[in-house]
């Protein structure tokens, strides 16, 4: 019984301290998370997102005044490579179309695979 006296009185001094930094040490609300949003954000903060805002619209302004000019987007590396991966796998399907729509491929037969007991015989 005494051990099971000292584990509670240890809950509780852990549950006190519990307590004591939650008194102390409040939640900041005014604080951005990861995803950039926050519960109660402050008068900077709202006049640095209109700030954003105005140079968001005026540099769409800018793009619709370049007239019939088209932007292209910028590609990364990930992307010029999956394309060249589909453009590879377009024209190794097209040659395989022209393999087999040739005449005389019917009685051509994939070689076998040799192995160690093969080469010997």
């Amino acid at each position: 019984p005494i051990m099971h006296r000292m584990a509670c009185l240890r809950d509780d001094l852990i549950f006190f301290i519990y307590l004591f930094q939650r008194y102390k040490y409040k939640t900041d609300y005014t604080r951005v998370n990861e995803f950039g949003q926050c519960a109660q954000p402050t008068e900077e903060m709202l006049a640095e997102k209109e700030k954003e805002k105005e140079v968001s619209a005026a540099a769409s302004d800018r793009t619709e005044q370049s007239g019939n000019e088209t932007v292209r987007k910028r590609r990364s590396a990930r992307d010029k490579g999956m394309l060249a991966e589909i453009e590879k796998e377009k024209t190794s399907a097209a040659a395989a179309a022209d393999r087999t729509e040739q005449p005389g491929n019917e009685s051509v037969t994939p070689r076998k695979r040799r192995g160690a007991r093969d080469k010997n015989a």
